[in-house]
């Protein structure tokens, strides 16, 4: 374990399983609690209603056959699953998975065996009730306003980012149909850019002070009516050939954004990607250029994405400096730009913001990110990552309720409305309540705080900190990229004055020999020029390497795993794994 005092070692130690299901009987015995307390709810619910399944019936040799195919089916799917990747064992340090946190495994199986659907509360009284709490318990994580934030889960992080432009998309359609709406009939003097990105306050104001319908603006309505028709009224309206709204995202991308912005019918032309600056981060000075560029071909920004611990390196955007430029926009110009911080891997670092020594863990800047998270318009969490919830769980969070409003659709067999009936405002109509009650449990056992999951992701960093230390002591040409931010360590082996292509092909053949053996399972990743070049450029000179490749291969570490840095089993990880990579280079 970290640097951590006796009672927290234990505290850590009882939040999971254990490599070798050390704490077994117990969570067997809390299993058992589960199944007995699911067999007595059956069974009372409906008393007087007799038994469908009789004592004959299950003496009847039908039955018994079934019933014991059943089981030997059952055993030989269990032994496919000994095959299965062991995401549990401090030995898998690939991708951003680990073990699951106890709390999240018992609550996740206690509504999965009711099997709530929260679309609706004719289908899920309770499940909704443990998504609204826990995401109450996300909110107040973040430190984000919980009276009035919205949010719901989703399948994971994919989903909710196309959530969040599906939201930024209503909010920008409804501004830029009334701006049209008003210019037409002579009732303001704004161009399309002043339009499209007016905000609530003075759509609200406008809507007042002209006594306007909402339904007079489907017809300015991309979304709402034709959109090829719509569009002409624009080119008629503002006398321009307008081509759409843009998305402005760093160029280290998650796959999602190009997933969202292609259903949502945009076109890929719209995704305009933002520059990263020498440490591989979000450009602040890029993305001013691109909003200008926007604003002088009459392109209205659909959404800003920073991004809070990105999946190659795990690094955080500047949020804070990206919240001030938006914020200069408000103030100076009155123009409102949609702000979303992709966090789903970065967001539980919040955590760690209420101890001091902790908060040390990360750099000033990566503190003043974490902090300014709570100031955006959309957020995108996966507790299935550093929550350590089961799959598939991820969940979209909102400033208010204002923000996570879209286009309404009906259901004929689906009645009622209000915070019981979310399938109005989600992007998927069936959804579990099995993440929202493993994050309940989570928050009310464990807490999602400096005491809590705050001393799990302290142990985190400063296990992947130590394990630097010792790759560069131990592994002669070890270059490490300067710039990951949190439990994300990434490495390459370069002797002075090597060509990158040589460098990347021993990478390449360091991940296969290790994946081959699964002694450890590690991850690789390949950072493009198109999107690293300034960073990589610095790095590479590190070893006065000459580039004659286009992108650079590294051998990626997530340390997620609580027992990683365990001193009470029989092996040192860090030395084991140490070890294996000189056998490898060597």
């Amino acid at each position: 374990m970290s640097k951590t005092s006796l009672a927290e070692e234990l505290a850590l130690k009882s939040f999971f399983l254990g490599p070798m299901a050390e704490n077994a009987p117990w969570v067997k015995s809390q299993i058992d609690e589960i199944f007995s307390h699911w067999f007595d709810w059956r069974k009372h619910q409906f008393p007087f209603d007799g038994k469908c399944i009789t004592t004959q019936n299950k003496k009847n040799p039908e039955f018994i056959h079934y019933r014991n195919n059943l089981s030997k089916e059952l055993l030989s799917l269990l032994k496919k699953l000994e095959g299965e990747i062991p995401i549990f064992s401090p030995r898998y340090i690939g991708h951003m998975v680990s073990e699951i946190s106890l709390p999240a495994l018992l609550g996740h199986l206690a509504a999965l065996l009711r099997n709530p659907n929260n679309i609706s509360g004719e289908v899920s009284r309770v499940g909704i009730k443990l998504e609204r709490e826990a995401i109450e318990f996300l909110v107040k994580m973040i430190g984000a306003n919980k009276s009035s934030a919205k949010g719901h889960f989703t399948s994971g992080g994919t989903v909710a980012n196309i959530e969040a432009v599906w939201r930024a998309r209503y909010a920008l359609d409804h501004w830029l149909a009334l701006g049209t709406y008003l210019v037409k009939n002579n009732l303001a003097e704004l161009d399309v850019w002043q339009s499209a990105h007016m905000g609530w306050e003075k759509f609200d104001r406008f809507i007042n002070q002209h006594h306007i319908n909402i339904e007079d603006l489907k017809e300015f309505s991309l979304v709402a009516s034709n959109p090829h028709k719509a569009v002409k009224s624009i080119n008629e309206v503002f006398k321009i050939d307008y081509l759409g709204p843009v998305a402005l995202v760093p160029s280290n991308k998650h796959y999602s954004w190009l997933k969202g912005i292609s259903l949502l019918g945009f076109g890929e032309e719209a995704f305009w990607p933002i520059d990263l600056d020498i440490t591989g981060k979000l450009c602040l000075g890029n993305l001013h250029t691109k909003i200008l560029k926007a604003k002088s071909e009459n392109r209205p920004i659909l959404m800003i994405t920073s991004v809070l611990g990105t999946t190659e390196l795990g690094e955080f955007d500047p949020v804070h400096k990206v919240n001030a430029l938006v914020q200069d926009f408000r103030e100076k110009e009155n123009i409102h730009f949609w702000h979303h911080v992709d966090a789903a891997y970065g967001g539980f670092f919040c955590t760690l913001l209420g101890d001091e020594e902790e908060r040390k863990l990360l750099s000033p800047d990566n503190i003043k990110a974490l902090e300014s998270v709570k100031y955006a318009d959309s957020i995108t969490l996966d507790p299935h990552k550093l929550g350590y919830v089961p799959y598939a769980c991820g969940a979209i969070i909102v400033k208010d309720e204002r923000h996570y409003m879209v286009s309404q659709f009906t259901a004929p067999y689906i009645t009622g409305s209000g915070e019981g009936n979310l399938w109005l405002k989600t992007l998927e109509g069936s959804r579990p309540a099995t993440g929202a009650a493993a994050m309940w449990l989570t928050a009310k056992s464990i807490g999602l705080n400096a005491k809590g999951y705050g001393k799990v992701l302290a142990t985190s960093i400063e296990t992947k900190l130590n394990l630097e230390k010792i790759l560069k002591k131990s592994l002669k040409d070890c270059y490490l990229i300067p710039h990951c931010d949190s439990n994300v360590l990434c490495f390459c082996i370069a002797p002075n004055g090597e060509v990158l292509s040589a460098t990347n092909k021993r990478s390449e053949y360091i991940y296969n020999e290790i994946s081959r053996d699964q002694s450890f399972y590690v991850s690789k990743t390949s950072l493009s020029f198109s999107s690293y070049k300034k960073m990589i450029d610095q790095f590479i000179s590190s070893w006065q390497g000459i580039i004659d490749d286009d992108h650079l291969v590294l051998i990626r570490i997530v340390i997620m795993n609580p027992f990683f840095s365990s001193q009470d089993g029989k092996i040192n990880y860090s030395n084991a794994l140490i070890e294996r990579l000189q056998e490898v280079v060597s």
